[in-house]
C-alpha cells in the first residue's frame, strides 16, 4: 500500500536485533535486503523474527514537522508549491503560505490520485505529488533489480 521500502526492525538468529528493509511481499514469500543480500523468505518466518516496529522509507520535504492544513507557513509549504507549479507546468509563484488556493489544489490533486480529498498535505498526498513529478520513485523498478541479486547471505 505505502509502495515505499520499509526497514524492519528484526530478530535475528543468534538472538541479537537486526534491521533489514522489505521490498515486496507475494503470496507467502517476502523479498527483503539485509545490507549484504537480497532474498526470499517466507512470511512465516519474517513474522516470527519481526520485532514489531518498522519505518518506512521516503524524505520529507525542507523544515517537514507533519502534516500541512490552510494557513501553516514556511519551508514545507513553499516546496509544495513549487511542486504543483512544476506538475503544473507553470511558474512557481514566491509563496510560504498555504493558502485557500493551494488547499483547493490539493483537494483536486488527492480526488485525481484516488487519496482521501482533505485538502491537507500529508505524507500520502506528499508521495503522490512525488511520484507524479518522477522524485523519490517507488519501490517497484528495485524490485525487479533485486531479485536479480538474490543468494549469499542468510537474510534473518
Amino acid at each position: 500500500e505505502l509502495d515505499r521500502p520499509v526497514l524492519l526492525a528484526l530478530r535475528r538468529a543468534d538472538g541479537f536485533a537486526a534491521s533489514s528493509v522489505l521490498l515486496d511481499i507475494r503470496a507467502d514469500r517476502a523479498l527483503v535486503w539485509n545490507g549484504l543480500a537480497t532474498c526470499e523468505t517466507p512470511l512465516r518466518e519474517l513474522a516470527a523474527n519481526w520485532l514489531g516496529t518498522y519505518q518506512y522509507v521516503w524524505k520529507s520535504p525542507p523544515a517537514w514537522k507533519g502534516p500541512l492544513i490552510l494557513g501553516d507557513t514556511g519551508p514545507s509549504v513553499t516546496y509544495v508549491v513549487e511542486a504543483f507549479a512544476a506538475l503544473d507546468g507553470l511558474p512557481a509563484p514566491p509563496l510560504e503560505v498555504f493558502t485557500p488556493a493551494l488547499e483547493q489544489r490539493v483537494r483536486l490533486f488527492q480526488a485525481s490520485r484516488g487519496l482521501s480529498v482533505d485538502g491537507v498535505i500529508g505524507e500520502r498526498t506528499l508521495q503522490a505529488l512525488n511520484d507524479s513529478l518522477g522524485r523519490q520513485p517507488s519501490v517497484l523498478p528495485q524490485i525487479s533489480a533485486a531479485r536479480r541479486t538474490i543468494g549469499g547471505e542468510a537474510c534473518l
